[in-house]
């Protein structure tokens, strides 16, 4: 019956695969010690029969049965998930802040030709990012993929690449050359390593004759390879200055913290809105304004990430006049049609 169960579902018993002695084999010992047999196993799906390294029983294990304890190694590697997302642009930063003045007359003289409303909003919107990626593409470039580890240099990583050449070549002088630069790459690597190290102890000794031992444990912390990341302890304290750990009572502390804070005495149950083809057109609101759009363009901060338009923030503050006053009229071209959609729809 067990054969016949794992021949249908696709099962491998692992423990005969491994030669044993027979201390190692026998699973259950009858009574009386009359007799020896293998009756438990371990079973794994045929696809996953190499991720087993080894299956054996334990005898001597302190176990409260007359069963022995089963053991399997078993190494499994998991599946690395790649996203298929768009990755974002990430354009050089720094080179942008030296650039800057080029960058903005660059912008002013391309930014003359969009914003006429000869166009769709799309088709303005769309003039005013290309404008503002070409420029980036041609002045500033995007930023470089920093090496993981600081001592790496370029040489390393024109030796990578020849290696990575040689890997697949099933020849002999393939293997040899193959080996002959592994080795190369070692060296390069330990040496580039051993003087790094050096260097930032030496500058450490020096903070430390200095008395700047806020520099030097700064400099000591960029030694630790090993960053531990946070650890999510999942804990709150209520009310009653108690510590809750449990989830559901996390949940409900936090809604009763919401409930307190947003539960005005003279809060409206309803909040009454009017129809659009009911209110005046002096009551919609007053178009946007230049100063405003300036206004939030001081208020954000600079490097953060590009959204899917892939226009920094950095760039917005530095766009000038001319691009100011063309994202002003893009944005109040949307709130415009965006209110007469909403009065043809009522």
């Amino acid at each position: 019956m067990l054969v016949d169960f794992c021949a249908e579902n696709k099962l491998v018993v692992t423990n005969t695969w491994f030669k044993k002695h027979k201390r190692r084999l026998y699973t259950w010992k009858m009574p009386g010690n009359r007799g020896r047999f293998q009756i438990d196993y371990i079973l794994v799906k045929h696809r996953f029969r190499n991720s087993v390294k080894d299956v054996k029983v334990i005898p001597s294990a302190d176990v409260y049965s007359d069963h022995n304890l089963l053991v399997a190694s078993i190494y499994t590697t998991l599946k690395r998930i790649v996203s298929r997302g768009s990755k974002k642009t990430k354009w050089d930063l720094n080179k942008l802040t030296s650039k800057a003045n080029e960058v903005q007359q660059t912008l002013e003289a391309q930014f003359s030709n969009v914003g006429e409303n000869n166009g769709s909003i799309e088709e303005e919107w769309i003039k005013m990012k290309d404008s503002v990626t070409d420029t980036l593409e041609n002045l500033v470039g995007k930023k470089r993929k920093q090496n993981k580890k600081p001592w790496i240099t370029q040489e390393m990583i024109d030796k990578m690449a020849e290696r990575r050449k040689w890997k697949n070549v099933n020849t002999e002088a393939g293997r040899q050359m193959y080996r002959r630069l592994n080795n190369q790459l070692r060296r390069i690597t330990d040496e580039a390593k051993e003087k790094y190290l050096e260097s930032k102890c030496d500058e450490i000794m020096i903070l430390n004759r200095q008395g700047r031992y806020d520099l030097m444990y700064a400099k000591a912390k960029e030694l630790d390879e090993c960053k531990s990341k946070a650890i999510e302890n999942g804990e709150i304290e209520n009310e009653h200055r108690e510590i809750v750990n449990d989830p559901n009572q996390i949940k409900l502390i936090w809604e009763r913290y919401i409930e307190k804070l947003y539960d005005k005495a003279n809060r409206p149950e309803v909040i009454p809105l009017e129809m659009e083809n009911e209110v005046d057109k002096d009551d919609m609101g007053p178009s946007i304004l230049k100063c405003e759009v300036m206004k939030a363009i001081e208020e954000m901060r600079k490097g953060k990430a590009t959204g899917d338009d892939e226009i920094p923030v950095d760039v917005l503050k530095i766009m000038g006049d001319n691009g100011i006053q063309v994202l002003t009229k893009i944005l109040n071209r949307i709130y415009e049609s965006y209110n007469m959609t909403l009065a043809n729809d009522h």
